[in-house]
């Protein structure tokens, strides 16, 4: 209740309903896990209390190497007035959680699987083919997932029915 009234709760959780299989994330998968980290995170930073947001970010990067791109939205904000002072520090000391939690990660998969990078390397034998450069060429991703896509009414990998709703929550939004 710190930073939202209830009708935003409200609203929060009618848009979690607007897609409910999304829920299945809770199971098995790291995606609730990577969600509560992100949004403690944040919390705790803005909160100030930096030993909880410090670990929240190095489990954050553990998680999931992905999350190391959260580092990007912390050191994105501002602080003004006397919590402005030492920001450098505090920034610095989450680029470091951040990174120290994705080294950790990159560490482990390097004495499980032999290749620190073998993560990654498995991108490639998903579907989409998830990869960091798809970063770096954003329409070349755009192009083999939405207009080169060989469209079904409902596959599994080549569903209309799912982009097209995909594309009615972001008007809604």
């Amino acid at each position: 209740m710190d930073l939202w009234d209830e009708r935003t709760a409200f609203q929060a959780c009618l848009w979690c309903l607007a897609f409910p299989t999304a829920f299945y994330s809770g199971l098995i998968y790291t995606e609730s896990l990577f969600l509560f980290l992100a949004l403690a995170f944040f919390y705790f930073s803005r909160k100030g209390l930096w030993f909880p947001a410090f670990s929240s970010a190095f489990f954050l990067s553990l998680s999931r190497p992905t999350g190391i791109l959260v580092v990007v939205a912390s050191l994105m904000g501002r602080e003004k007035g006397p919590r402005a002072k030492g920001m450098f520090s505090r920034k610095a000391l989450m680029v470091l959680a951040f990174s120290l939690g994705l080294s950790l990660y990159l560490f482990l998969m390097g004495l499980w699987t032999g290749d620190c990078f073998s993560g990654f390397s498995a991108q490639r034998f998903f579907v989409s083919h998830n990869q960091f450069t798809n970063f770096l060429k954003p329409w070349n991703w755009f192009t083999e997932n939405f207009i080169q896509n060989p469209y079904t009414w409902n596959g599994p990998q080549t569903s209309f029915l799912n982009r097209a709703a995909l594309v009615g929550v972001i008007v809604l939004l």
